[in-house]
């Protein structure tokens, strides 16, 4: 795929945008290839570094400009996406806001199938150890007092060579989130995402578990764990 540089293939996907050269040193670098993913707050791209192109990476821009009194707290939201560390969580590399206005996120291409994907095959266990690891790579988020933000079947990933244990990998974390994004919105998006689950893959009875009591991604965890694994 040939490459282009984020203000150009930006400026193609919002062409009522004008675009300048980005702000992010990481940015300017990367070429994107393509548009892999899209939902009513951001377009994300597959893109590649040339110094190392054999490095994969997405990059998931808003699709509406930063207002001008949005610009701190956005800029505070980056900074805590940066400072996100977990082994559930796909490593975010850079996220600011780009001289486009509009705000990004830089993070690691994995290779691999949304759970959703192969939930029919899975036991109600090996569904809850999944589903556990997504929450506690949640409640990494929510300890930097920020929301994912877009929580949905394809930002649960199931890496590739994945064996028996299947811990999964949350992804897609939202550039700039819609205005009712909340730690507790995600618990409950994570929280439907199961029971959508449990419908399609029933297995053993009461496989869907009551989980309604869980307010807050380590309580969701916990109580996964402690009714099927």
């Amino acid at each position: 795929m040939s490459g282009l540089c984020p203000a150009c293939l930006l400026g193609q996907a919002l062409a009522d945008d004008t675009t300048s050269e980005t702000s992010g040193a990481l940015l300017a670098a990367l070429h994107l290839d393509a548009i892999v993913r899209e939902s009513d707050e951001h377009r994300v791209f597959l893109a590649h570094d040339p110094a190392t192109p054999a490095d994969w990476l997405t990059v998931s821009f808003s699709k509406r400009r930063v207002d001008s009194a949005e610009v701190d707290a956005v800029t505070r939201r980056t900074q805590a996406l940066c400072a996100v560390r977990h082994p559930g969580v796909v490593p975010i590399h850079d996220a600011g806001i780009a001289d486009t206005g509009h705000a990004y996120v830089i993070a690691a291409f994995l290779a691999g199938r949304p759970l959703h994907e192969r939930v029919r095959d899975l036991s109600a266990t090996t569904r809850a150890q999944a589903f556990a690891s997504a929450a506690d790579a949640l409640d990494a988020f929510h300890r930097r007092h920020i929301a994912h933000g877009h929580i949905h079947a394809a930002s649960v990933i199931v890496p590739r060579g994945s064996g028996e244990r299947l811990d999964a990998i949350l992804t897609d974390a939202a550039p700039l989130p819609a205005g009712n994004a909340s730690p507790a919105a995600d618990v409950e998006a994570l929280r439907d995402l199961w029971t959508q689950m449990a419908r399609i893959a029933p297995g053993e009875p009461g496989a869907g578990g009551d989980l309604s009591a869980c307010r807050t991604a380590a309580d969701l965890a916990s109580t996964l764990r402690r009714l099927f694994v």
